[in-house]
């Protein structure tokens, strides 16, 4: 397996003259509060999930699927702040969160929008989504050397192959100023696989880490369904994505596969990148 780094750092590259910014970021579908029995219902999976963000020790990660009482059982018990908002009208259901550590960020400015003809309406659906989808970013700033970069996160539809191609096209459309300015990371569910019209539309602007990194290990496919013997599993390729720009440099790249006594944290594998901002 690949060592990881604890403890992400800010460190000042021999040579170059610029200080590089030194992050793990990650994706993580947490599966939301559903109709799963144990084991794998909230309360036998929550202390998994806890477990293992003690574990990795993320700076930032996207998460989708989180519920409410998710968000708060990871913000206390990790420490992690949280920015988004429910997917619903009324601002409840599923969240596609970004979690970061706020002793190390700050959080300059956040935006949910919703993948429709209408961003701004919530709850709004279009081009036969079978839920309302959203994206959440936010613009972050390292607090000990100042480096700005971009975080996005997203859970496309799975059911209409029409909502996913224009859900990603409007979040690549809405984040464009930022694209300009900033490094930017997008993480997602895409429910797409790498050769999908969604993943090769996000990699015009945006690569994806897997295929980036010096360094890459865990299964192909990120979406295992509780299911242990990976000959069981549904898909052998990915459906999460992290994704980055240009001039972010991937040191390493894992899909975590977690699967302790035959149970995991969630329905899908984690992912796991240690990234370098210039």
């Amino acid at each position: 397996g690949l060592l990881f780094m604890g403890m992400a750092i800010v460190s000042l590259c021999a040579g170059e003259g610029r200080e590089t910014l030194k992050l793990k970021a990650g994706s993580y579908n947490l599966r939301y509060l559903g109709k799963d029995v144990a084991p794998n219902d909230w309360p036998n999976r929550g202390p998994r999930v806890v477990a293992l963000l003690k574990r990795e020790k993320f700076d930032i990660f996207g998460a989708q699927e989180a519920m409410v009482p998710q968000i708060a059982t990871i913000e206390s018990e990790n420490g992690y702040r949280c920015i988004g908002r429910g997917r619903e009208a009324g601002g409840g259901g599923e969240y596609s969160c970004i979690f970061y550590d706020p002793e190390r960020f700050d959080c300059l400015k956040e935006n949910t929008f919703w993948l429709s003809e209408t961003p701004e309406a919530p709850g709004s659906r279009s081009w036969g989504s079978a839920c309302a989808r959203i994206c959440t970013y936010g613009l972050f700033r390292e607090r000990r050397n100042g480096r700005e970069f971009l975080f996005a996160n997203t859970h496309l539809d799975h059911i209409s192959p029409e909502a996913r191609e224009n859900g990603i096209a409007l979040i690549l459309e809405r984040l464009k100023p930022y694209l300009r300015r900033y490094p930017a990371i997008l993480t997602g569910d895409f429910n797409s696989f790498p050769g999908d019209k969604p993943v090769l539309l996000a990699s015009e602007k945006l690569h994806d880490a897997r295929l980036r990194a010096e360094l890459a290990a865990g299964p192909s496919g990120t979406f295992h369904g509780y299911e242990s013997d990976p000959a069981r599993r549904k898909y052998s390729e990915p459906i999460d994505y992290l994704l980055v720009t240009p001039e972010i440099r991937v040191r390493s790249f894992r899909v975590i596969e977690d699967f302790q006594g035959g149970l995991a944290s969630s329905d899908h594998f984690p992912l796991a990148a240690e990234l370098e901002i210039p």
